[in-house]
């Protein structure tokens, strides 16, 4: 199986399927996958100015999530301050 797996990229076995009833998928990279027009028509990732992360889920129309941003892990007291801060004061 593994040399039959091998015998095309990942784009090559998607394109065979594509179209076709089977249940396959390429597995993306992180950038990737945020481009991907699935994706961004769902605005499933965020860019907050300095990174990429997954925006909040699950999203409720009454209860609105809020998108923490970015962490800042230069030092370990700079990530327990993070985890303290209440991301609806952001």
């Amino acid at each position: 199986m593994a040399e039959r797996f091998a015998s095309r990229t990942r784009d090559g076995w998607a394109a065979h399927f594509w179209g076709s009833d089977a249940c396959v998928s390429p597995v993306l990279g992180l950038h990737e996958a945020a481009a991907h027009e699935h994706m961004t028509a769902r605005q499933t990732y965020l860019i907050d100015g300095k990174a990429l992360h997954p925006a909040p889920a699950p999203r409720f129309s009454r209860t609105p999530a809020f998108a923490a941003g970015a962490a800042d892990f230069s030092s370990r007291d700079a990530v327990l301050e993070a985890w303290r801060e209440d991301p609806v004061k952001r």
